[in-house]
C-alpha cells in the first residue's frame, strides 16, 4: 500500500507498482526492487474489476501480511488480527499520522535510493543505511505529499532552516523559538521547517515536533560543527 500511489517519472499515468509487476523493462534494480520478487496469483485481483472491492481489499491485506510490509501508524486498512479493518460509517478510518516516520531514519532497500533519487522527493545515504524525504514528501518511499496550506497559491517554493544539535540547551531554545516561529510569521505563510542534524534521537525529535504547529523535516550533515580545512 505504501508504494500504491508512487508515480514514476516520465509515465505520469503508471503507478511504481504497474511498473513492477510488468518486471520494470530493462531497469538495472527490477529483480530485486523491496524485495518483493513474487507477487503472488493473489494480487491479479487488484485489476479485475469485477471482483468486489471487498476481495480486493482482502487480496491485498493478504500480500501485506505475507511480506511484512509496515503500514504508517493510524492506518487502519487492514486489521490488528489479520484481517481487513471495519470500513463501516461506525468504525472510520485514523488519520494518517505522517509523525509516525518523522520519529525515525527511514531504512534504506533494495532501489530505494534510485527511486528517491530519480524522482527528487528524497536521497538515501547507502554509506549510514538510512533514507530522508524531501519537503513536502513523507512515508516510507515518500509517496505521500504533506503539502502545505498557501502552496498551491505560490508562483515558488521556499523552506526556513535551522541547525540543531541533540544538546539540552539548543533543544531547549529551539522549543521556545518554533512556537514563536509559527505565531508571529509562518503561520500565514506555512513554509516547511527543516532541521538540519547531526544526530537526533527520537526523543528529541519528537520534543521538536511537538513544540509548534510547524511541519518538520529532518536532514542529517555529518560532522556539521567542524571546521573546514581551508578556513
Amino acid at each position: 500500500p505504501a508504494i500504491k500511489g508512487l508515480l514514476v517519472p516520465g509515465h505520469a499515468d503508471a503507478t511504481l507498482y504497474d511498473h513492477w509487476l510488468r518486471g520494470w523493462h530493462c531497469s538495472p534494480v527490477a529483480p530485486t526492487l523491496f524485495g518483493l520478487e513474487i507477487a503472488g496469483a493473489e494480487l491479479e485481483k487488484l485489476h479485475d474489476h469485477s471482483v468486489p472491492a471487498k476481495d480486493q481489499r482482502r487480496a491485498l491485506c493478504d500480500f501485506v501480511r505475507s511480506w511484512h510490509l509496515p503500514l504508517s501508524k493510524g492506518d487502519s486498512a487492514c486489521g490488528e488480527d489479520g484481517g481487513e479493518a471495519d470500513q463501516s460509517p461506525q468504525a472510520p478510518q485514523a488519520p494518517q499520522a505522517w509523525r509516525a516516520w518523522e520519529l525515525q531514519d527511514l531504512p534504506d532497500e533494495h532501489g530505494k535510493g534510485y527511486i528517491l533519487e530519480s524522482s527528487g522527493r528524497g536521497r538515501c545515504l547507502q554509506e549510514l543505511g538510512f533514507c530522508e524525504c524531501f519537503p513536502p514528501y513523507r512515508g516510507r518511499f515518500c509517496e505521500d505529499s504533506d503539502s502545505g496550506s498557501h502552496d498551491g497559491a505560490r508562483p515558488y517554493r521556499a523552506a526556513l532552516h535551522y541547525l540543531v544539535g541533540d544538546q539540552e540547551r539548543m533543544l531547549l531554545n529551539f522549543e521556545r523559538t518554533l512556537p514563536i516561529l509559527w505565531e508571529r510569521f509562518n503561520a500565514r505563510f506555512d513554509y516547511p521547517v527543516i532541521v538540519f542534524h547531526d544526530g537526533l534521537t527520537a526523543a528529541s525529535r519528537q520534543r521538536i515536533l511537538e513544540a509548534s504547529k510547524n511541519r518538520i523535516w529532518f536532514a542529517f550533515i555529518e560532522d556539521y560543527t567542524s571546521v573546514p580545512a581551508f578556513l
